[in-house]
């Protein structure tokens, strides 16, 4: 159906996480639910065909092909017309950055690289490092060395045009079917290669040999690429596309343009990127915005209790540290990554510096390194980053530096290419992967995009961060939950609570939590580090029962790549972490602390926050409803869908319901500001106003436009001070039964003080 009308208005996303066993027509049946809501935008995980049986669908094999377990184009075109005659609109995320190596059979460009190798048709399509293998693309696949896996018939010829080896089917190239089968291996484009071996030669996503990188920065390869979003852009039901992983493009700004010329101006356009304290995306960039973990990272701290940071500091001394500080563990790692994992793309890169300098690499590895593992952020955007030589001088000004600020020919423009597309994959590696496992202090700050070596912001901040995101971004999706996030919302609503009872009971909590990371340590041989983050683990996420804990634990533990790996699990370590997980779920620790008392207020400011700062917010699947998930796969759990649609449909009060202390109470929170959203678009639109309202720190404050007033307790802070309206009489959203409200009113009447249990948020509007 083409566009007959205006694209939608965003007033919010709701993401769903589709798979083979819930497609398009499970989405069309959930759409009242979601419309319900007050969502503009269904925001679905990718559409393109993928790896069979995927279910995260980023293995993609073909990008022009609609899913066809998910239903099909027909199936998606269903969903469409259904999304579009509720006034709606879909965002579905993109995935530019990469395909699928694991079924050639399925990936025709893939299929004809490794049959015609260097010089055909795809070779444009993928970053081949040819001269390291004389022409042939490294398969790191084999179970076992080359010879031993043809010694034991593992590999095979099927008829004139296959190679075998388990589920992988690989073509032959033209002329070689007849040659004996040692001969024939070593006449192919390809090197079937031992995994364990460390040799790669083809760029991928991080580091899954599975996931090989495209190179969009060829228009031809971008205008396939972009086949689906091009060809829905003008359906009613279109709103835009989410790109994944933007930092991996070898031109961010040259593709993100083409792809916007493909979708049309007023389409929503957003990239996945974490962005630095202090970092904002380039203002050239033709997106509105990034999918929100800075927001994530500026929630998270301005509701924890700072004056708490003393304690932590105490406990991680006592239980884990071991004195390095958090960034100085982020900068250990990362070099761990570049010396490791990420090896062969350094190896490349330091190759290619030094021709492009006339020196060898030896006298080059050290500054590459350095500024390699030392960039404050994902990675530069030159030549459209202003704030990049600030950054680059900060870490070195020799050679490979001023190259990369002013490259000279095509060997340092390569150069400063292949850095910036690497450091990224080794900040995600280093920092997100290993050291945010590590560093423990209070692990829910060790989010996505966090700032763990920070322990809270002030409000003011809070209001900059606001300030200046309604200046330049004002359509950027606010996050809380995704389908990335280590820990759920409330998850971290837990842990916030946790700062403020130790900020108010010290002695108390720390002697509660040391003597149980003790005991826990002491009777099951883990580190003190491990047990310390299974205690936070089972205080933060109640109903976790050993089993769960133990599959978190593991991954946890093989990313921090201390005691066990992915590659070398050590299975005595990995038995005591089956026992710490017993051990931890055996004991209650809310009847110790009392976090129920605290908690609950700190979900409902922090969703109050998502849904009346300046931005889109995003609702992750079932997280209008409170959910206590970890990290992947934890968080890709199907909701009870049946549960959070009745508490949608609840009609009482969000002050009624947190007077009964009723679990529908978060759901009608966002059902009830979204509504106001779309009542009041001047004031929460991109032309809309954000002015901060002076109150004590222990609350936030500020008015949308001219006719909202947000105020939200900062978990159990004393409220002191006033709060003034602007002119005019005001009505709580929230409480219809409560008196209007004029002039200068206590800030503590209004969101209550300390650890009381008054409803800590209130939306006011102008009657």
């Amino acid at each position: 159906m083409a566009r007959s009308g205006p694209i939608v208005e965003p007033v919010a996303t709701y993401r769903l996480q589709l798979t083979p066993e819930f497609g398009f027509d499970a989405a069309i049946g959930l759409l009242g639910h979601i419309h319900r809501l007050g969502v503009s935008h269904l925001y679905l995980s990718p559409i393109s065909q993928a790896v069979p049986d995927s279910s995260h669908g980023y293995d993609v094999v073909d990008h022009t092909a609609v899913r066809g377990e998910f239903g099909g184009a027909s199936a998606f075109e269903r969903l469409l017309d259904a999304v579009a005659a509720l006034r709606m609109a879909v965002i579905f995320d993109h995935v530019p950055n990469h395909v699928a190596a694991t079924r050639p059979d399925l990936n025709p460009t893939w299929w004809a690289l490794l049959r015609d190798g260097p010089g055909s048709a795809a070779d444009a399509w993928f970053d081949v490092d040819w001269e390291l293998t004389d022409g042939r693309v490294i398969l790191p696949v084999l179970g076992a060395p080359r010879e031993q896996a043809i010694e034991q018939s593992a590999i095979a010829v099927e008829g004139d045009a296959l190679v075998v080896y388990g589920d992988r089917r690989l073509p032959l190239a033209p002329g070689t079917e007849d040659l004996p089968l040692a001969e024939m291996l070593a006449a192919q484009h390809y090197l079937l290669q031992h995994w364990r071996n460390p040799a790669r030669n083809v760029r991928r996503f991080f580091t899954i040999d599975d996931l090989v990188a495209v190179r969009v920065e060829h228009e031809h390869v971008a205008e396939v690429v972009d086949t689906l979003p091009a060809r829905y852009a003008d359906h009613d039901g279109f709103g835009g596309v989410r790109v994944d992983h933007v930092d991996g493009l070898a031109d961010p700004l040259g593709y993100l343009t083409g792809l916007r010329r493909r979708i049309g101006d007023a389409a929503l356009l957003y990239v996945e990127k974490i962005v630095a304290p202090g970092e904002w995306l380039p203002d050239s960039w033709p997106v509105d915005g990034t999918t929100g973990y800075e927001f994530i990272r500026s929630v998270d701290h301005v509701l924890l209790a700072a004056g708490a940071e003393t304690v932590f500091d105490e406990l991680w001394a006592e239980c884990g540290s071991d004195g390095h500080t958090a960034h100085e563990l982020e900068v250990i790692a990362r070099q761990e990554v570049v010396d490791e994992a990420l090896a062969p793309g350094f190896g490349r890169l330091l190759r290619i510096a030094a021709r492009g300098l006339g020196v060898c690499e030896a006298d080059l590895r050290d500054e590459v390194g350095q500024l390699t593992t030392r960039l404050p952020r994902y990675r530069t955007y030159l030549p459209d980053d202003p704030d990049a030589e600030r950054l680059i001088d900060a870490i070195s000004r020799g050679p490979v530096a001023r190259a990369l600020l002013d490259p000279r020919g095509v060997d340092q423009v390569e150069m400063r290419r292949r850095w910036q597309q690497l450091t990224g994959p080794v900040m995600a590696k280093g920092a997100e992967d290993r050291s945010f496992y590590r560093y423990l202090r209070l692990a829910s700050l060790c989010e996505v995009g966090g700032d763990p070596g920070r322990f809270g912001i002030t409000v003011d901040e809070f209001h900059t961060d606001n300030q200046r995101r309604l200046a330049t971004w004002p359509l950027a999706m606010l996050a809380s939950s995704t389908h990335d996030t280590k820990r759920s919302e409330d998850v971290r609503a837990r842990s916030a609570a946790l700062t403020w009872l130790a900020d108010a009971e010290p002695d108390r909590t720390i002697g509660f939590l040391t003597g149980w990371i003790v005991e826990l340590a002491g009777r099951t041989g883990v580190d003190a580090a491990t047990a310390s983050l299974a205690a936070q683990t089972v205080i933060t996420t109640p109903g976790l029962d050993a089993a769960r804990l133990n599959d978190y634990l593991v991954k946890a533990c093989r990313e921090a790549s201390t005691r066990t790996d992915w590659e070398r699990p050590d299975d005595d370590f990995e038995r005591r972490l089956a026992e710490l997980a017993v051990l931890a779920t055996s004991v209650d620790p809310e009847s110790r602390l009392g976090l129920d008392t605290i908690a609950p207020g700190i979900s409902l400011a922090a969703t109050a926050l998502r849904l009346t700062s300046p931005g889109v917010p995003d609702l992750y699947q079932g997280s209008e409803a409170v959910v206590f998930q970890l990290v992947d796969p934890d968080n890709r759990v199907p909701p009870d869908w049946d549960t959070v649609a009745r508490f949608a449909a609840d009609e009482r009060t969000v002050a009624a319901l947190w007077a009964e202390n009723d679990p529908a109470v978060k759901t009608v929170l966002v059902r009830e500001m979204l509504a106001l959203r779309r009542r009041r678009p001047d004031s929460f639109g991109p032309s809309g106003t954000y002015a901060p309202i002076e109150v004590s720190q222990g609350a936030i404050c500020y008015a949308r436009g001219d006719d909202v007033v947000v105020a939200v307790r900062r978990g159990a802070a004393e409220v002191t001070g006033s709060l003034t309206f602007p002119a005019g009489t005001w009505y709580d959203v929230l409480d219809i039964e409560a008196p209007s409200l004029s002039g200068t009113v206590t800030a503590s009447s209004v969101v209550g003080s300390g650890a009381e249990q008054t409803l800590p948020v209130a939306v006011f509007e102008r009657d």
